[in-house]
């Protein structure tokens, strides 16, 4: 069975017999008020009969609630993680993507490809190498996007990154 924080809550008052306002307690000793609004109720057509048990009217009230995991609930309820693939090209001094954008947050997975030369990938800021992508081959490299701002990646080999072989990843 699930729990959510709210059915907790709720059914605490209601155990307890305390009232928050425009809420009705289960153990509520004003019996004219409560005939007053279960004649209105039923005048209206509605019924105030109560779940059998408090595990029923937990089940009841679970069973509405969007289900998230645990690991996004440990995050500040956080459910959906985002994941940006970018796949491009290495060639002799340049790179096929001169622009990555991601939020804050996202997982980046990058997976270069070598068409020609010696080259590998590198994103200081986040601690990112891809190590020597032998021509011909590829290599993938994943990080977190974990700050905001605008970050130069580049070829490390030889001077490809002084002759125009970098890109930005601009994270928002």
């Amino acid at each position: 069975m699930k729990i959510s924080k709210v059915t907790v809550l709720l059914l605490g008052v209601a155990l307890a017999g305390c009232s928050l306002p425009g809420v009705k307690s289960l153990g509520s000793s004003n019996n004219e008020e409560m005939n007053e609004s279960t004649a209105a109720q039923q005048a209206e057509g509605e019924s105030m009969a109560p779940s059998s048990s408090p595990e029923a009217m937990m089940e009841e009230t679970s069973s509405a609630m969007p289900e998230a995991s645990p690991e996004a609930m440990m995050e500040g309820d956080k459910v959906a993680v985002n994941t940006v693939k970018v796949a491009m090209t290495a060639q002799n001094f340049s790179f096929s993507k001169k622009e990555i954008r991601a939020k804050k947050g996202d997982t980046v997975k990058v997976t270069v490809t070598n068409n020609e030369g010696t080259h590998d990938w590198n994103l200081d800021e986040f601690g990112v190498k891809s190590g020597i992508v032998p021509a011909g081959s590829s290599k993938t490299v994943e990080f977190v996007a974990d700050k905001t701002g605008t970050f130069e990646y580049y070829c490390s080999v030889g001077n490809h990154r002084q002759m125009g072989m970098v890109g930005n990843l601009v994270v928002e």
